[in-house]
């Protein structure tokens, strides 16, 4: 090969790289912001040189740095592994996603975020959001559960390339029913000896049964797990059983309900059916709920009573 020829191969060798890595440094920083909320500053920097050669058509430079890049630009084994290196990445962000936890009120609060077995708890402040990466997969997505504490716990799923957000409060605020028990009920339901058979709690959706729970004289949750009954909800009851003079066990098995139907999705304005079932198999007494629209957490849960 003639100088000339071998001077064109190499300025293309150097553009083709040059060009590579700076749609590398720009993929990475776009991908750092864009699921972690992170803006690299030291991107400027680094794309400065090779931006400088593409804009003076990669003539010499005088720096030592320019030239030290150059050469490693133009080295046989640069190619290679600059694009090993963004096979890598690209494979590396095929198991990542994010999932976003946004304010939507004036609120500080702490939230729960558990992701498989684990559990970690951020704070968020009002109107602010959290990026809240996560291993996750294509074919394994992974199951995420943000839990304030005051509300039922939104679970979503966050699969590879994709950001999932989760606002709060308005996306904790959905259907929950709460199936409170009488205390004649309750004194029917609580077991007295190992011999004594259970009752059982059936929710029918149109004449389809959709689970069935034992029934051992707490209140029931259906349509979330467990989460904390408003303040305003156990004072009522408090003044209720003191009117009847009821025993503040009572109250007990109504705070700490049993979350049997937490799989349960409500969607407004659906009607159920909850029938008691005897221990017998016989049906007890059927109750036909409505669920209601909730538009702010003082409406959660929908107190169904038990006669």
């Amino acid at each position: 090969m003639t100088p000339s020829e071998i001077r064109s191969l190499n300025r293309r060798r150097k553009r083709v790289n040059a060009v590579i890595l700076i749609a590398f440094v720009v993929g990475v920083t776009l991908w750092l912001f864009i699921f972690t909320g992170c803006w690299p500053p030291a991107v400027v920097s680094v794309l400065g040189t090779p931006a400088a050669w593409i804009r003076d058509r990669f003539k010499d430079a005088d720096r030592p740095v320019d030239k030290l890049v150059e050469r490693l630009l133009l080295h046989p084994w640069c190619r290679p592994v600059l694009c090993t290196v963004v096979g890598a990445w690209l494979l590396f962000c095929c198991f990542v996603g994010t999932l976003v936890v946004r304010s939507e009120d004036a609120a500080q609060r702490a939230i729960t975020v558990h992701r498989g077995m684990a559990a970690s708890i951020y704070n968020l402040p009002s109107f602010g959001a959290l990026r809240i990466p996560c291993w996750t997969s294509f074919v394994m997505a992974a199951d995420v559960r943000v839990d304030d504490g005051r509300l039922p716990a939104a679970q979503r799923r966050v699969y590879p390339w994709h950001v999932l957000e989760i606002r709060i409060p308005d996306d904790l605020i959905r259907p929950v029913l709460l199936l409170r028990p009488s205390r004649k009920l309750i004194a029917a339901a609580v077991p007295a000896s190992d011999a004594h058979k259970p009752f059982h709690i059936e929710i029918h959706r149109g004449n389809r049964a959709v689970l069935r729970a034992i029934f051992d004289g707490h209140a029931i949750l259906v349509g979330a797990g467990p989460f904390s009954i408003s303040r305003e909800n156990v004072q009522a009851w408090t003044e209720e059983l003191k009117r009847e003079q009821a025993h503040s066990s009572t109250l007990q098995l109504w705070k700490d309900p049993t979350p049997a139907f937490a799989d349960v999705r409500l969607s407004p304005g659906e009607e159920l059916s909850i029938k008691l079932m005897l221990p017998d198999g016989s049906v007890d007494n059927t109750i036909q709920v409505i669920c209601g629209r909730p538009t702010s957490p003082e409406d959660i849960p929908q107190v169904v009573d038990l006669p």
